[in-house]
């Protein structure tokens, strides 16, 4: 850990899935008083971040160091809401891990993660070490959805996301 983030517990504090003030900061009428609640701002993403000293810190990553004491590769959010940072939601996980929990791509043609149409039937496939796999083609998008999240829970475990 870095300096600034040791500095973080003497900042802020954690209590009922809300970041309070633990010291006073602020000028003039923006004053915050300990105990005050700490107003985030979203990005556009919908990530969380609060400022100290010019600085920008992710709720999600404060909110962890908090409550566990310690800093991850990366926190992944279990329910895949970037802006629910509650202490019970955020669990750590490396980046593939966290590739894992994704959202499905905007981009999909199914709509279904890892399932792709494939002359008249459905496909599914599945990047695997750097190597995509295709598997069997299906009749219908229902069985190759059913087969989809089989092999990504096999392959994922708890980290993954169905959709």
């Amino acid at each position: 850990m870095t300096d600034d983030w040791d500095n973080i517990r003497n900042v802020w504090g954690y209590c009922d899935g809300h970041l309070y003030w633990k010291i006073k900061a602020g000028r003039g009428i923006s004053v915050k008083r300990p105990g005050d609640a700490v107003a985030p701002v979203p990005d556009p993403l919908g990530y969380c971040y609060v400022t100290w000293q010019r600085k920008h810190y992710a709720v999600h990553r404060v909110v962890f160091l908090l409550v566990h004491g310690y800093l991850p590769e990366c926190i992944d959010h279990i329910d895949g809401n970037p802006s629910n940072n509650a202490a019970e939601n955020l669990r750590p996980a490396t980046r593939l891990q966290n590739q894992f929990n994704r959202r499905t791509n905007i981009r999909s043609k199914t709509g279904i993660k890892n399932v792709t149409p494939h002359q008249g039937k459905w496909q599914v496939r599945f990047s695997i070490d750097r190597k995509t796999r295709h598997y069997v083609c299906y009749e219908t998008i229902e069985e190759a959805t059913a087969v989809a999240a089989k092999i990504r829970r096999e392959l994922h475990g708890e980290y993954a996301r169905h959709a």
